[in-house]
C-alpha cells in the first residue's frame, strides 16, 4: 500500500502538470491565482469557473463568496486575486479555444478530486495497519521516521526477521 501510495502522489504529480499546461493554452490567469496548484481549492476553482468568460461573468460577489467558503479570504492575497480576475479575460485564448479547452482542465480537475480521496483512503488504512505492527513503537521511534516514513519503513522490512540479524544488515 505504501509503494502504491507513492504511485499515486506521482500520478496527481503528473495530472497537476497537465492542468497547469492547459490552463496556460486558454487561461493563463488562472495560474497567476494559485502558487500551488496540488491543492484542492486550487481545482474547486477550475471547476467553479472554467473559462475567463465564466469568471468574468460570475463577477466580483461571487468571486468574494468562492474565496470565504474556501477560506481563501487572506488580506495578504485577497485584494491581488481579485484584481487577476477581473483581468483575467485580457489574456485568454479565444471563446472556441476557452471551450474546449476547459472541458479538459475540468476533466482534469475532478481526476484530481477523485484522487485525492482515494490518496486519503490509502493513508487511513495505512494509518490503521501500522498500529498493528508489533515493531510499530520501534519504527516510530527512528529519528526522522515520521507519519510517512515510518510506515514505509516498516512495509519494506516486511516480517523475514532473518533479513536483518543486525543494524548494518538493515
Amino acid at each position: 500500500m505504501c509503494r502504491d501510495e507513492v504511485s499515486l502522489v506521482r500520478d496527481r504529480t503528473a495530472i497537476v502538470t497537465q492542468l497547469r499546461q492547459v490552463l496556460h493554452e486558454y487561461f493563463p490567469a488562472a495560474l497567476e491565482v494559485f502558487d500551488d496548484w496540488a491543492f484542492p481549492f486550487a481545482w474547486a476553482f477550475v471547476i467553479a469557473f472554467p473559462t475567463p468568460a465564466a469568471l468574468a461573468k460570475a463577477g466580483k460577489r461571487k468571486w468574494v463568496k468562492f474565496l470565504h467558503l474556501l477560506k481563501l479570504g487572506y488580506p495578504a492575497t485577497h485584494q491581488r486575486r481579485l484584481e487577476i480576475f477581473a483581468r483575467a479575460t485580457e489574456f485568454a485564448g479565444g471563446e472556441l479555444l476557452a471551450n474546449s479547452k476547459s472541458r479538459l482542465a475540468v476533466t482534469r480537475a475532478k481526476q484530481l478530486q477523485l484522487l485525492d480521496r482515494k490518496l486519503d483512503g490509502y493513508r487511513a488504512e495505512v494509518r490503521r495497519l501500522v498500529v498493528l505492527h508489533p515493531d510499530a513503537a520501534l519504527f516510530d521511534s527512528l529519528p526522522g521516521a515520521g507519519e510517512k516514513n515510518a510506515p514505509r519503513l516498516r512495509a519494506e522490512t516486511g516480517d523475514d526477521r532473518a533479513l536483518f540479524l543486525n543494524a548494518q544488515a538493515l
